[in-house]
């Protein structure tokens, strides 16, 4: 591949970072724009700063963007790039509401454009595992299940 592939990161948070860090490993993708609502967080890149993703969207020279924002702000945003003609990939989920799904499909007209979400623990060994007792019919028939993470916190003021 002759020419880099330009990514925008909208939301530089603890899992935007992560995407920042990993996106920096692939030879053909370079990061040319950054987008968060804390402009003193993004004092440390060196890349193009924007104060919002639609700014981002907007403005930035990028092929591609990363959406990695409250949940609230993935459909808005991903329709905004579709109609910029940019490849998405959204950090889960990709909308709250099933609507807002429907409006992203229905905005993704440009079926060379790529449109994709994170699903990180898909491939997780443990998930994995899970999904295969599940399937197998070991248990029977599955009513309902209660999963309980433990390894993380988000306080209240993340779901609001």
């Amino acid at each position: 591949m002759d020419k880099k592939i330009k990514i925008g990161i909208i939301g530089l948070g603890a899992m935007g970072k992560g995407h920042y860090k990993n996106i920096k490993t692939v030879p053909e993708f370079e990061i040319t724009a950054l987008s968060d609502i804390n402009m003193d967080g993004m004092k440390e890149y060196n890349e193009a700063k924007f104060t919002s993703g639609e700014e981002l969207i907007n403005k930035g020279d990028v092929d591609a963007i990363v959406i990695v924002t409250p949940h609230f702000d993935h459909v808005p945003l991903a329709v905004a790039a579709l109609k910029r003609g940019l490849h998405v990939l959204i950090e889960k989920p990709v909308s709250v509401q099933m609507k807002d799904a429907k409006v992203l499909l229905d905005a993704h007209k440009d079926k060379s454009r790529v449109v994709a979400c994170v699903f990180n623990n898909r491939t997780s060994p443990v998930y994995m595992k899970m999904r295969e007792i599940v399937s197998s019919g070991e248990l029977g028939a599955i009513q309902r299940v209660n999963m309980t993470v433990t390894q993380w916190f988000r306080s209240d003021a993340y779901f609001k």
